[in-house]
This record gives structure tokens, sequence and C-alpha cells, in this order.
């Protein structure tokens, strides 16, 4: 059996636990300090790896797409020490080689943890508008890994047999635990910027060539669906796709912009945008089965095509075509 290229392993404490006077900051060598020095004076610390007291191997606590300085973490320890929440801690570890690929700066940590992991929370079934977390990379074993902590500023769950809202439970599924590993992989392996890119210039090439300066080169098809619309849209109310005054419309509106999209100024930006879906979604199933996730989470063809659709029938003016 191959080695994995993203281990993530879990647990949680509740107060009065082992451990818990650590990871509450109930004591000087907390786990913060931990993430910051990579060192703990604690030998006999229960923790998921085994390190090497090396300060110059850890690159400092962050949250949120920044370093947290001397006042960041001493507020932080005083919600910790006051928190009713269990308090969480994980570690995102990647195989040797693949870590010195591409977990090469604390820059990339941050910007791979503020991506993947507020997905995994929403999964999880946290707010993620709720928790509070740091994080920390380390490099002082053969695997790059990073650490991340968490818990709740507030309960979120409602209990229907306390008919209150509750904190959670400390049961996560091991659905989400496999799809945070396929996440990690997306992240370091695909490029969703290109796709995006992709339907930012189709965009931009429909709104710099209106229907009132090219309409010749549209189907007759195309006008018949435009004048139609221009009849039957409601007169009041919202216009905008997603709304529910016009979901009697949007079969014809998609229909209207499958037409535009075919159109020769379109189409071949059009054709790479899939071609480069379709590619997207094949290395993100391999992904998924090699880490026994469910592709549901992340293959995007179906939903860049929607969003595609919304977006270009949200810039069209279908009345033009009462002016051409």
């Amino acid at each position: 059996m191959s080695t994995p290229l993203v281990v993530f392993r879990i647990r949680y404490h509740t107060k009065g636990s082992l451990g818990w006077e650590k990871y509450s900051s109930s004591k000087k060598d907390d786990f913060i300090n931990y993430i910051e020095k990579g060192i703990s004076d604690d030998k006999k610390q229960d923790d998921f790896l085994s390190y090497v007291g090396n300060p110059e191997k850890s690159f400092g606590v962050f949250s949120q797409n920044r370093l947290l300085n001397a006042k960041d973490k001493k507020e932080l320890r005083e919600k910790l020490r006051s928190t009713k929440s269990i308090i969480w801690d994980a570690v995102i570890s990647l195989e040797s080689a693949y870590g010195k690929e591409y977990l090469y700066s604390n820059d990339r940590a941050m910007e791979m943890v503020n991506k993947v992991f507020p997905r995994f929370l929403k999964e999880a079934g946290f707010d993620p508008k709720r928790v509070n977390w740091y994080a920390g990379l380390h490099e002082n074993t053969d695997n790059r890994h990073v650490h991340i902590s968490w818990f709740e500023t507030e309960p979120s769950h409602y209990s229907r047999k306390k008919r209150s809202y509750v904190y959670h439970q400390g049961r996560i599924s091991p659905a989400c635990l496999n799809a945070i590993k396929a996440d990690v992989e997306r992240f370091f392996e695909t490029d969703q910027d290109m796709l995006k890119n992709h339907r930012k210039q189709l965009l931009e090439d429909f709104k710099s060539n209106p229907l009132s300066k090219s309409y010749s080169q549209y189907q007759d098809g195309l006008k018949s669906i435009l004048k139609g619309l221009v009849e039957d849209f409601p007169k009041d109310g919202s216009l905008d796709y997603s709304s529910g005054n016009m979901a009697p419309y949007r079969e014809r509106l998609d229909e209207a912009v499958e037409l535009i999209l075919h159109n020769p100024i379109y189409v071949r930006d059009y054709q790479k945008m899939q071609n480069n879906l379709e590619g997207y979604d094949e290395k993100m199933r391999a992904i998924c089965k090699k880490n026994n996730a469910d592709p549901k989470y992340f293959l995007l063809s179906d939903k860049f095509e929607k969003d595609l659709k919304r977006r270009m029938a949200n810039v069209a003016d279908p009345t033009i075509v009462c002016r051409v």
C-alpha cells in the first residue's frame, strides 16, 4: 500500500480531561506556546507526532491570513481560559517529498488552511463564523505539518432535547475527515483561478460585444427566444436571474445563453473552459478515490456551467432586440 500524501488526525478535549490545561491555556506551557516554538517543557505530552525541540523549525502562530502578535495571543489565551466549548486540535501532515514540494512557506500554509479549513468546519457541523481557530506550520520532522486548534465562540447547534442551542459534542463523520484530505490535495494540485479567469474572460467579451453591435451573427432562434422573454418578463419586481420572480423564465434564459456561447465570438473560449473543467473534475475523481472521499464535494463542471449562465443572463439585456 502506498504512503498517503495527506494525513489528517483530530481529537477533542472537554473540561477536566487529560490535556485540558494545556489546550485551554490554564498552564504556562500551553498549546499556543507549543505551536509557536515547536517545543514543549512537558516531557509526557500526548501528541500526534514525536517532535524535536527546535524553535527554528516553527514559523509562529497564525489565524485568518495573519501572524498573531503578542496582544492577539494574550486575547486568545483569555478566551481559551473562559470558553465552555470543547477545544479541538488537529494536524495536517504531508508525506515528506510532497510537503517539501508544496508546503514550502508559512504564507503557503496560511493560504491552504484559509481555503480548506472553513469548508471542513461547515461540513463537520460547525458555523465557521462562530469558531475561533489558530494554527502553525512545523517542519521539525521529516513530514511538514500544520497544527490547528479551535473552539466555538458560542453555541450554534439546536438541541431538541434541551430546547436550546448547545456546543458541538465531538462527533465528526469519517466522510468529513476523508474530504479534508482530498481538499488539501485539491488545493495543492489544481488551479481553480485558471477556471475563474476563463469565466471572467467570457463575461468581459460578452460585455464588450453587446447584441446591438453583432446581432446579425446570432441565430434567428436566439432572436425569437429573447423577444418572447421581453414580452413575458414581469413588469415589476426583481429581474435578477436567481430571484424567485424569474423562476418561470430561467429555462429560456439558459437556452438563450447556450446559443450565445456557441456563437463564433465566444465558442473558442467557452470550449477551452469546458475542457479545463473536465480535466479538473477528472483529477478530483482520482484524488477522491485515493482518499475515499465523496467527489460531490469537489466536482465543478455543473456548478460552473450554472454559474456562468446566471452571470451572463444578468449581464444581457434582452430588450435590446426591440431596438434592432
